[in-house]
């Protein structure tokens, strides 16, 4: 050290091997040129996994990891995006044997199946199904809270009857009510509040599937996967696919009908896992 701070380094002392290394000299090189090509400052934003539609979604058939974004330059130094194997990628091939997908070929290949698959006909009725099941536990849980929170306010209301009635004929000081009868008060508009926030629910049972609807449920959706922001499509795909399992020769994709659910109240039904194959068609059934 010199009184500035630390020396320049070509008055360094280096003894060579003086230490056991830790990782190889191959390994601390292929390192350093992994996180030089993963530099923000290196990497345009367009090539990193947050500006690709499938990032976190695919997983390796045969290892389970995840796929990440991985980048090869070509012939005049172009670009080329990939998902690879984070094993391969990380534990080199004696962990995991690795695959490598363009993402400009299945970005759009999985994107198309989930439209044209899993939304036919036959997928997007028994989504309405599905939906008035969900409504009909929603309504019966709503009319046992709400002839629970009723009684509640009935009970309230004798309870003011006879504390009054008390005061009137003389039985109780009405210092002696005062207090339960403003907690009384305070109850019910807490009771109320509770009835009111339960609002009103639409009985799909009403609704007929028709053309239009399918028509139109698709055309949202299609707007929703060929749109240009790659954030907004995973956003969109993450509230129904679970995964998305890349092999050597197909695809599954596994999805789930309670994921897709915005409601956290409980219902009766089990949990549905949907998968998909190339050359067959979607299968309502659960898949596994």
């Amino acid at each position: 050290m010199s009184f500035q701070g630390v020396k320049p380094t070509d008055e360094w002392v280096v003894v060579e091997n003086a230490h056991e290394a830790i990782i190889s000299k191959e390994t601390w090189l292929r390192v350093q040129e992994f996180r030089k090509e993963r530099c923000p400052a290196q990497t345009p934003p367009a090539l990193t996994g947050a500006n690709h539609a499938l990032s976190g979604l695919l997983v390796h058939e045969t290892c389970g990891a995840r796929m990440v974004i991985d980048i090869a330059k070509g012939r005049k130094n172009k670009c080329y995006v990939y998902y690879t194997c984070s094993t391969r990628r990380t534990k080199a091939k004696e962990h995991c044997e690795g695959i490598r997908v363009r993402a400009d070929q299945i970005e759009p290949y999985v994107l198309d199946a989930i439209y044209s698959k899993l939304l036919s006909d036959e997928r997007v009725e028994a989504l309405f199904r599905d939906l008035e099941r969900i409504r009909a536990n929603l309504a019966k849980d709503r009319d046992v809270k709400l002839g629970s929170w009723k009684r509640e306010l009935s009970r309230l209301d004798a309870q003011e009857e006879r504390l009054v009635t008390a005061v009137a004929d003389g039985k109780m000081p009405p210092e002696a009510a005062k207090g339960r009868l403003e907690k009384i008060a305070k109850d019910r508009i807490e009771v109320q509040k509770r009835i009111d926030g339960l609002g009103t629910l639409v009985d799909v049972r009403q609704l007929r599937v028709t053309q239009d609807i399918i028509v139109g449920l698709r055309a949202s959706v299609q707007a929703m996967i060929r749109t240009k922001d790659p954030r907004q499509i995973r956003t969109f795909l993450s509230r129904f696919i679970e995964k998305i399992v890349v092999g050597k020769d197909h695809i599954t994709i596994h999805g789930s009908l309670e994921k897709a659910r915005k409601t956290d109240q409980a219902t009766n039904g089990s949990y549905h896992r949907l998968a998909w194959l190339p050359g067959q068609d979607s299968n309502l059934q659960p898949s596994g």
